[in-house]
């Protein structure tokens, strides 16, 4: 999951493709150069959330800041790589491209984008999957979050404005950019101060 926390005018991302393929079709275009030509782009604003599931083609285009939300995983497929040259080599980047055509979904690109509620003080979940379940909290003001049914630890990520995290006696200053992580042992919070924030649970 890509949540895009800024973007430049008419910046975009590629996802998917733009008419249905199959593997024979993509491994000639990819030996043709001319992949780009059935790639679906989308253009993106700030607050923007697109599901980006396994299988699908994507790539983060230039003026793009997301913060990226996956389940883990060590595996990524180089399928094309704008024919920069690498640096330090001189060479292009090493491509996976059988892998990949084991891996594709080939079909036509399908909406992408998730509508998600933005209630003031209130956990308005985003995404929920079988790995990770990730809700928008705006806050303004005090606001107690409630931590004891989660069975895992949290992760929040601020992505606007500025709050105190408080727990006990413990208190902690967020501000954009930053990310803390709510043992599952704790079991109540305090927010507060003015900041919009992304809560990630596993």
């Amino acid at each position: 999951m890509w949540h895009i926390l800024d973007a430049d005018p008419d910046a975009e991302l590629i996802l998917g493709f733009n008419q249905n393929i199959d593997a024979e079709q993509y491994a000639g275009l990819l030996a043709e150069d001319r992949i780009e030509e059935v790639l679906h782009r989308e253009k993106v604003t700030a607050g923007d959330v697109v599901n980006v599931p396994a299988g699908l083609i994507h790539a983060i285009g230039g003026g793009v800041l997301l913060a990226e939300i996956q389940q883990s995983s060590d595996v990524t497929y180089r399928v094309y790589d704008f024919n920069r040259i690498d640096t330090k080599t001189g060479e292009t980047r090493e491509l996976h491209t059988q892998q990949a055509i084991d891996a594709l979904d080939f079909s036509a690109h399908k909406k992408h984008k998730i509508n998600y509620s933005k209630d003031l003080n209130r956990v308005n979940t985003i995404l929920k999957t079988a790995y990770f379940t990730t809700a928008f909290l705006p806050i303004e003001g005090a606001y107690p979050m409630d931590y004891s049914k989660r069975a895992a630890f949290s992760i929040l990520i601020c992505i606007d404005g500025t709050l105190t995290v408080t727990s006990n006696d413990h208190i902690l200053s967020l501000e954009k950019g930053q990310c803390v992580l709510i043992p599952a042992a704790l079991n109540e919070v305090v927010f507060q101060g003015k900041a919009q924030l992304l809560d990630v649970t596993v």
